[in-house]
């Protein structure tokens, strides 16, 4: 399956400062269509990433331009390990594709890291993709 998303081709070691997060607007996004090992290859390089994929590219894009989003993140920020939110997924008979630490993981000496979930369709409505999101948020927010 491929993912469809929008991606930007500045590339960061560090988490960016907002004058940098300035030129990733100003650059803007491209609409990609890769293979999950290309998204991971894309966020090793530090490049920022859209999950949903947008129209009228590469100006930054807003609700109206949403197309589709087959693949989510979920971004966990202190106060649950990797195992406890294995273990959650567990429950629910899920599984996450890969996953990895964020720019501020040692910031703050509590784990950061984001888990990155593909459907195996394509979500459409923008409100339902935004749900879908909601969702992931809740089943990790009730442990934390």
């Amino acid at each position: 399956m491929f993912l469809k998303f929008s991606k930007s081709n500045l590339g960061f070691k560090e988490k960016p400062k907002k004058s940098e997060i300035a030129q990733i607007q100003i650059h803007g996004f491209e609409t990609a269509v890769s293979s999950i090992e290309d998204l991971i290859k894309h966020i090793e390089e530090g490049k920022s990433y859209l999950l949903p994929a947008f129209s009228g590219l590469p100006k930054t894009p807003s609700a109206e331009d949403f197309i589709l989003q087959n693949t989510f993140a979920v971004d966990i920020d202190g106060g649950l390990s990797l195992e406890e939110a294995k273990e959650i997924l567990e429950e629910y008979n899920l599984s996450f594709n890969f996953g990895y630490y964020t720019f501020n993981h040692d910031e703050f000496g509590e784990p950061r890291y984001r888990l990155i979930f593909m459907l195996d369709g394509d979500v459409r409505d923008q409100e339902l993709a935004v749900d879908v999101n909601r969702a992931f948020q809740t089943l990790f927010s009730k442990k934390v």
